[in-house]
Parts: C-alpha cells; structure tokens; sequence
C-alpha cells in the first residue's frame, strides 16, 4: 500500500526544495521553491555563466585583431612615408592638382559645340583627315611622366612584390651597422586573403673591395652563395611561419680585412619547395674602412649604427 493510501493528506502536494541558511548568530531563514522554479532558476544562472565566458573569449578575441590591424596600419604608414622620403613631390605626381575653370562646365561645353560646328572648323577637320596621321604626342602632364620620375624609386622598390599576385610584401627594409656585421630588418605582410604562408627567406649583399673586386655576402651563411651571388643552398635560409604581419632580421659577417662598399641588398622569399614568392632590390651605399663604417652612409632605406 502507498503513502497516499495511507495518508490522503499527501494527495496533491508538490516536492519542493528548501533551502535553510543562517548568518552567524542570527535566526534560521528557509527559502522555499519547487523543484520547477529551481530548475529555471540553475538554467538561468548556467546560461548567464556560459554567456559571460563566450563574451570573455569575445572580447580576447577582438583585442589580438585590433593590435595586429594596429601594426598593419603602422606598416602602411611607414611604407608611404618612406616613398615621400625618397622620391621628391610623390604624392602631387600621382594626384595632379586640377586647373580651377573660371567658366561653368556646361559653357565650355556649349561653346565646344558651337565652335565645332562653325563652317571654319568643319574645313579644318576635313584637311587634317587628309592628311597621314602621326603617332601620338600625347600623354606629356606630369602624371603620364610618373614612370620616368619615379624610376630611382622603382629600383630601390620590390623587385617581384609589384605584381599584386604575391602573396607575402616585403617592405620597410633598415640596415643598422655594426663593428663585425651589416644587420638587415625588414617587415613581412601578407596579402589581403591569405590566411596562412610559411617558407624562407634569405639576404645576398653585393660587396666591392677598394680594390674593385666584386663579393658577394649571404645571410644565413648556409645558403652558400656562389661567385656570382646565387645561393646555392636556398632551402638552408632562414624558415619563417606569418598570418598577417611578421618582423624579421639577417646579419651579413663582415669579410676580414676587406674594405669596400656595399653597394645593393637582394632580399628573397621562396616558398617551402624553393619556389620564388617575392623578393626585394635594396640599393645601398654603405663604405667600410680601416677605420670601420663610414659616417654618413646613404641607403635606400635606413641606415643606423648599432
């Protein structure tokens, strides 16, 4: 026989959950709830548990994207700020200022018409049909001359990242010296759509000795350059691993008792099976002595002593 036989007073009671509790001293307090209210009650606070965590990571989350668009924007800047540096009025060559035309628009444009349509101008367009068309002159302002200025600054820029296909950008390269090594820094980027690229990456200095013999320096020395600056072991380079953004350096050994001039940087990215992803010409002027560096070198990029 069952409870409820036994004791119909137990007919239609619900199981509640009761909650006894004290502070110090003080008189007992019980807090009543059904096993229902309590089930809403733990679902709510699991809810707001595991919302605040999944926030938490949210929050982590957007900070590590913020800093890394932060030195994307750093390497933007600094990128345009080295091509103003070295190539004179950059900017107004690439964005001519516009002649201001004291007559609106739409009169030069009436105007235009009527004097093309005037009998004088209609004879003149008939002569110059007859007569053999020459090649264009056209194309003389200055922003068609924008190669022609520019030239320096193209032979001092990447040699394979013009081609917006590659997908890692060298850029913001410095040359800091020091009493027994070059030291070479310089930013990696990848481009916008890549995830993830990994491969090697190596530096060849051009050396000419005092005496006008012509040297070639590699960095890492495990590459092993030939006489006449190809690394003969590419797959010995430097590894590299980049996301986004990724800041690297290469030391070039100093040859004893050699002085001369550094005269060009040739930097290069291949991709783990040796194929070629991008590279980089770096024209220096950097002369060592007896008596170590020179003073005032002159570099493409930077140049600092260490």
């Amino acid at each position: 026989m069952s409870k409820l036989d036994e004791d119909p007073s137990l007919a239609g009671r619900q199981r509640q959950l009761n909650i006894i509790y004290f502070i110090d001293s003080s008189k007992t307090h019980t807090l009543t709830m059904s096993l229902n209210q309590f089930r809403w009650v733990l679902g709510f606070f699991l809810t707001l548990i595991i919302w605040s965590v999944a926030s938490i990571a949210i929050v982590f989350g957007l900070q590590s994207e913020k800093t890394s668009l932060e030195q994307r924007l750093q390497v933007a800047l600094s990128t345009v700020f080295d091509y103003e540096t070295r190539v004179d009025n950059v900017f107004e060559i690439a964005y001519p200022p516009q002649p201001k035309s004291a007559t609106p628009p739409t009169d030069i444009a009436s105007d235009q018409k009527k004097t093309a349509s005037s009998p004088s101008n209609q004879l003149a367009l008939a002569d110059k049909d007859k007569t053999p068309k020459q090649p264009s002159v056209t194309g003389t302002s200055e922003l068609d001359q924008k190669p022609a200025v520019l030239s320096q600054a193209e032979q001092a820029g990447p040699s394979v990242d013009e081609d917006e296909e590659a997908i890692v950008a060298i850029g913001r390269p410095n040359l800091l010296t020091h009493p027994n090594s070059l030291e070479l820094k310089f930013d990696l980027t990848t481009r916008p759509g890549v995830d993830f690229v990994e491969g090697y990456i190596f530096a060849v200095a051009e050396f000419t000795s005092d005496q006008g013999e012509k040297l070639f320096i590699g960095a890492p020395k495990d590459i092993a350059v030939s006489d006449k600056g190809v690394p003969t072991q590419p797959l010995k380079a430097t590894s590299f691993a980049i996301k986004r953004f990724k800041q690297k350096g290469l030391k070039f050994p100093l040859i004893p008792n050699k002085t001369g001039t550094f005269t060009k940087v040739h930097i290069a990215v291949i991709g783990t099976q040796g194929q070629a992803i991008s590279s980089y010409d770096l024209p220096v002027k950097l002369h060592i002595g007896k008596q170590g560096w020179d003073k005032s070198p002159r570099t493409g990029g930077a140049a600092k002593s260490g």
